[in-house]
């Protein structure tokens, strides 16, 4: 079996370039380690312009908001997303890396989430105007 390595890498919205690591995606547990990883990036923002292979105009990206669900909430740990994400991996047949950018912020149905102390996380949104809040209760609570 040849061994095909998947590079990641995110540029933030700043351009710095974070590795995101290697990964030999023709091993079924580091595909799936790779899958999450890239379900983890587009959940934070990231979007790619690297498309699936055999001749797909899908990007990762699409493939990651296709099989969200209803709800808009990517859930990283959802199973059916990550076999959907890592299928696709599969399908690489050579050494690439997959960039992902951090889009800029410019108000409106962006989301992002946040670690709390407390061990969770919270689901940060972007009003129209560009502010950070949450939801609590039914109201907004602005991040400062």
């Amino acid at each position: 079996m040849t061994s095909v390595i998947i590079k990641l890498q995110s540029i933030n919205s700043n351009g710095t370039i974070l590795n995101k690591g290697n990964f030999n995606i023709k091993n079924h547990t580091a595909r799936n380690s790779c899958a999450k990883k890239i379900i983890d990036l587009t959940k934070n923002g990231h979007t790619t312009s690297d498309i699936i292979p055999l001749g797909n105009t899908v990007t990762y990206n699409d493939v990651v908001h296709v099989n969200q669900g209803e709800d808009n909430m990517l859930d990283i740990d959802g199973p059916d997303l990550i076999n959907s994400v890592s299928h696709h991996l599969y399908g690489e047949i050579r050494n690439r890396t997959l960039t992902f950018k951090k889009d800029t912020i410019q108000g409106g149905n962006n989301k992002e989430y946040v670690k709390l102390q407390s061990g969770g996380r919270r689901l940060l949104r972007y009003g129209s105007r560009g502010g950070r809040y949450y939801m609590k209760g039914g109201k907004r609570n602005y991040v400062k």
